[in-house]
């Protein structure tokens, strides 16, 4: 009898031991996951950061975050195991699957077709951050925790699965184009306010992104052309040519060629070299772009110019 009641008393002080880690984990999930794209890491929101065993298990939950759908297994099958035997590539699934579940609890809700993010998990990400940050425009200055200077999901990568290559580099230009256009519309807002240096620090912070994007380039040349400030738009636009050269082994485009000549223009008689030498008690408000679709057109000898005349409004 004495030997049967230590017996279930250890097991009943076991059983609470499973109980209370599973209490812990439960409480953790409840907490949340976070998916740092930036830097190719996942943490539970006390600050620990999860470790899976598969790297592949990894590639599934970003891919997941990143589309917030519900994502049909064949297709995750075709992303990261497309030449495997389909049996062996399933297996890999539910193994990878098993994986992410053991460590960040019920993160996902897996059915026999498909897998999501499910409803009810608070899965965060920097990716969202930065989504949101995009559409807001913020002017403040820098995107929330996220530092653009390096590729995201820098390193999740797979000799045998170039579709998920493809996606990964897909999603890196959609969020380089969309901070370049963003901060493209935090400098017209400046400019709109009259805030002339933060609309040209506005363009700085778009190159720092991609310097070689000869768009961005032709308007901070433009920009500086008509606050006068040509010896910095001269540097500027050699500083363009030079990256221009080094990244697409490209010439300066017809455009940019144009602002050349309004330089040279402007170093000669600065007035002339203006686009907006007059004063006006009005300014242009947010027509910067529509001021580079007319000055690319001029430069462009192919194509035909029609010109209305009338009074404005």
């Amino acid at each position: 009898m004495e030997w049967q009641a230590r017996e279930e008393c250890s097991t009943a002080r076991q059983k609470a031991t499973w109980a209370t880690a599973r209490s812990v984990r439960r409480a953790r999930y409840i907490a949340g996951v976070r998916a740092r794209f930036f830097t190719t890491t996942i943490h539970h929101d006390d600050g620990t950061e999860a470790t899976l065993r598969y790297r592949k298990a990894i590639a599934i939950l970003f891919f997941l975050a990143a589309e917030r759908r519900p994502v049909p297994r064949t297709e995750i099958l075709a992303l990261l195991w497309p030449d495997t035997p389909e049996g062996t590539a399933k297996n890999a699934l539910r193994i990878a699957l098993a994986d992410i579940r053991k460590e960040l609890g019920p993160v996902l809700t897996s059915g026999r077709k498909s897998v999501a993010v499910h409803d009810e998990t608070q899965l965060t990400s920097d990716l969202e951050d930065f989504e949101v940050w995009a559409r807001e425009r913020a002017p403040s200055g820098l995107l929330p925790n996220v530092a653009l200077s390096q590729p995201i999901l820098e390193g999740l990568t797979f000799d045998d699965a170039p579709e998920f290559r493809e996606w990964v580099e897909r999603l890196r230009e959609r969020i380089t184009r969309t901070a370049i256009d963003a901060w493209t519309q935090v400098s017209d807002a400046a400019l709109r306010d009259g805030n002339d240096a933060q609309a040209i620090e506005a363009l700085d912070h778009a190159l720092r992104i991609r310097d070689w994007d000869e768009p961005t380039q032709h308007r901070l040349i433009h920009l500086l052309i008509s606050l006068g400030q040509i010896e910095q738009a001269r540097q500027q636009l050699e500083r363009c040519k030079r990256t221009l050269q080094q990244h697409v082994n490209a010439e300066p485009s017809t455009a940019l060629e144009g602002l050349e000549r309004s330089i040279e223009a402007a170093e000669v008689n600065p007035r002339r070299g203006m686009p907006n030498a007059l004063p006006s008690p009005f300014g242009l408000i947010g027509r910067t772009e529509d001021v580079i679709a007319l000055e690319r057109a001029l430069a462009n000898t192919n194509q035909r110019l029609v010109i209305l005349a009338g009074a404005p409004g």
